[in-house]
C-alpha cells in the first residue's frame, strides 16, 4: 500500500525546511488529545502526518503537568520528515490534523486505509476543503486533494465508520469514529 510518492516526499520535506509554520499546527488539539485517551481508557496514541511534532510535545507537556505522562506511549508518524518516518505500529487513539488534503488524489484511498490499519480504537481527523496559502516547490498549491466535505465523508466512510462530522464552515471539516472490527479496518476490503 503507497500512500506517498518518492517525489511528493521530496517537495513535503523541503516544504518542512523552508517554512517553519509547516506542519506547526498540531499542538491546538492537546486537550482533545488527552481527552480522548484518559476517557477511552487508552495506552497509546499515534499522530500521522505530525509534521513538526507539536501535539504531542504539547500533550507530554500536559500530561508532565498532570502527573500522567508515564501513563501514555505517544508516536509520531510522516514519511516526509527522515527523523518520523519510520512504519509506526497500531494505537489505541490516531490523529491526521490538516494532513488528507496534502495527500496525492491517486493516493488517499490508500492513505484512509493506512490511517485505518493503524486504529485500534479510536480515531480524529481534521480536512480542509480550501486551498492552502503554502506552495510547492513545482508551483502547485500544497493542498493537493481539495473536495467538499460531503466527498470526504463519503470516502472515510466506505473505509471507516465515521461517528461524528463537525463542518466548520465552508472550509474545514472534523471527523471522529471508533474501531468496529479486529483487524484495524472498520470495512473489510
Amino acid at each position: 500500500m503507497t500512500h506517498i510518492s518518492d517525489s511528493y516526499r521530496e517537495l513535503n520535506a523541503e516544504l518542512h525546511d523552508r517554512r517553519p509554520d509547516y506542519g506547526a499546527g498540531g499542538h491546538r488539539y492537546s486537550d482533545m488529545a488527552i481527552g480522548m485517551l484518559v476517557q477511552s481508557e487508552s495506552k497509546t496514541f499515534l499522530d500521522i502526518g505530525c509534521g513538526k511534532d507539536t501535539l504531542r510535545k504539547a500533550m507530554r507537556q500536559e500530561l508532565l503537568k498532570l502527573g500522567m505522562l508515564d501513563r501514555f506511549a505517544l508516536h509520531v508518524y510522516d514519511p516526509a520528515l527522515l527523523e518520523h518516518s519510520a512504519e509506526p505500529l497500531p494505537a489505541d487513539v490516531v490523529f491526521a490534523t490538516d494532513v488528507a488534503e496534502h495527500i496525492e488524489p491517486e493516493h488517499v484511498e490508500d492513505w484512509l486505509r493506512f490511517f485505518a490499519s493503524k486504529t485500534k480504537k479510536l480515531w480524529f481527523m481534521t480536512v480542509a476543503t480550501r486551498p492552502a496559502v503554502k506552495v510547492l516547490a513545482d508551483g502547485r498549491n500544497a493542498h493537493l486533494s481539495i473536495h467538499p466535505w460531503l466527498w470526504w465523508a463519503e470516502k472515510i466512510d466506505a473505509i471507516m465508520p465515521i461517528n461524528t462530522i463537525n463542518v466548520l464552515g465552508p472550509m474545514e471539516v472534523h471527523f471522529y469514529g471508533a474501531k468496529q472490527n479486529g483487524n484495524g479496518l472498520a470495512r473489510d476490503h
